[in-house]
């Protein structure tokens, strides 16, 4: 019950932003099932938390934030074992590799189902994803700690103050680093599709979906 009054207390703090109430929903869902004993699907907590989040607010479903949160999770449900998969099977083994592997799967998983309606939307592409996601699954988790301590040290001065100072000193190196990512050459491209053109892009990956799941069934 603790970790899920913590979860929405964290929720209420950022606003609650779409992306924010789809993970505080399903983290609940797992805390509940998990108490209950109940065995936890990945996939059936996604769409519970979109439909509790749609009847809440229907206007969601024309967020992009909503869109982007639910498709990259539905996209590395879909795609990442398999990612993570191949890159084991076919790349030789080396020290660190099953770390980096499984972040790679997971930044190429997530842009799978989201590239479509990012060219969509912003009309560009980020083509040193990879690299820049590397330094967000790092960095981000120790961020967020920071953040959750200095909240619950805010009261206390000497302690809060150093807390401060160190995660100032993280938030101004990951500034700088995706700001220095962001400014080589070819970091983002411009791509304009329309809306047919996106929505033909997502039956294409229905269809690849298809075959990864059903494709053997046909042979």
């Amino acid at each position: 019950v603790s970790g899920i009054v913590i979860l929405w207390l964290y929720a209420l703090l950022t606003g609650f932003a779409p992306s924010v109430i789809r993970a505080s929903l399903m983290f609940s869902l797992m805390l509940l099932f998990k108490y209950l004993g109940n065995k936890y699907r990945v996939i059936h907590a996604l769409f519970f938390s979109a439909v509790i989040s749609l009847l809440c607010n229907p206007a969601l479903l024309f967020n992009i934030s909503f869109q982007l949160s639910y498709l990259a999770v539905l996209s590395i449900v879909l795609f990442y074992k398999k990612l993570y998969h191949f890159f084991i099977d076919n790349i030789p083994s080396f020290k660190g590799r099953n770390n980096i592997f499984s972040v790679i799967s997971v930044t190429l998983a997530a842009q799978i189902l989201t590239c479509p309606i990012v060219m969509y939307s912003f009309h560009q592409f980020p083509l040193f994803f990879i690299i820049t996601n590397l330094y967000v699954v790092f960095l981000a988790p120790t961020i967020f700690i920071g953040g959750f301590i200095l909240l619950i040290t805010s009261f206390i001065p000497y302690v809060s103050s150093l807390f401060a100072y160190v995660l100032n000193l993280l938030l101004s190196f990951f500034c700088v680093i995706i700001d220095r990512i962001s400014s080589l050459k070819y970091a983002v491209t411009d791509v304009y599709i329309t809306f047919f053109e996106c929505i033909w892009l997502y039956v294409l990956i229905l269809l690849i979906i298809n075959y990864l799941y059903c494709g053997k069934q046909y042979k």
